[in-house]
């Protein structure tokens, strides 16, 4: 049997000594079982507060096995991945499996649903793929992801958009029409998954010698992509608040255009992500 939580596996003897307990105390009014009683709610109140990191450990030594068609969209859509060798291939699938056990999904409409666990894995697979080469293949603590089928409006955003991520309470908003076309097919869409997690990257390592972007134009990032500027805020819903964000999207995903249009910058940006 495959455990998927440890914290659930050490709770429930303790939670079955407690009902014992709390059965001879009230049953036959056993007061020396009573001070007892402490010990497993201690036990328990102690699990709850460090589960998520006591089941992090444990899928890290003993990681979950990718779902078969996910092995297979990796292969069939991801240039990164192919490009790994086997060892590193198993090294992605780990992390994968962690950083989706590692954070909350959560699909947004007329009520809140779960996430399916392909949606979940496209989606994850982009900052596991950005931060593969550093320890620190979480991005942080931006520990919630909120999917919306379509463009959104927010407190902080009262106008439709199709990503938000908010740097103060750690979270990441996607509109899932608009995230999963890019990833099959670059061409088709401005990919607003990199643009996301890259602006959670460049928050999370703000020491990093970031390249200046005064000199990046917006022609020569058409050149790369094919994008125009339009476009890219279109797909958006607003002109992008840093060039930098777009730049590290094309740096991952159109790497030999971008190297030809931006040879110093690609330098920079390889220095920090491996």
């Amino acid at each position: 049997m495959r455990i998927y939580s440890i914290s659930k596996v050490i709770a429930i003897p303790i939670a079955v000594v407690l009902v014992v307990l709390l059965y001879f105390t009230f049953t036959y009014k056993y007061s020396d079982v009573a001070i007892l009683l402490i010990i497993p709610i201690f036990l328990l109140t102690a699990i709850y507060v460090v589960h998520p990191q006591l089941d992090y450990w444990y899928l890290q030594k003993y990681p979950l096995q990718l779902d078969s068609s996910i092995i297979e969209w990796l292969q069939k859509y991801s240039r990164f991945y192919i490009g790994l060798n086997t060892e590193d291939q198993q090294k992605f699938r780990n992390r994968l499996c962690l950083y989706i056990e590692a954070r909350e999904f959560t699909s947004i409409g007329v009520e809140r649903h779960s996430v399916p666990d392909d949606i979940k894995a496209i989606i994850a697979h982009v900052p596991v793929q950005m931060s593969f080469y550093k320890d620190d293949y979480l991005i942080g603590d931006y520990d919630r992801i909120f999917i919306y089928k379509h463009p959104f409006p927010s407190p902080k955003m009262k106008f439709l958009h199709t990503i938000e991520v908010d740097n103060e309470d750690q979270v990441y908003i996607f509109s899932l029409e608009h995230f999963i076309p890019p990833m099959l097919n670059l061409k088709s869409m401005y990919n607003i998954g990199f643009h996301a997690f890259a602006e959670a990257y460049v928050h999370v390592n703000q020491k990093e010698d970031w390249p200046d972007m005064m000199n990046v134009s917006w022609s020569d990032l058409e050149k790369i992509s094919g994008f125009t500027k339009e476009q890219v805020t279109q797909i958006l819903g607003y002109e992008p608040n840093d060039l930098l964000f777009v730049v590290i999207n094309y740096y991952f995903n159109f790497p030999d255009q971008f190297q030809k249009i931006f040879p110093e910058i690609e330098n920079k940006l390889s220095s920090i992500f491996t």
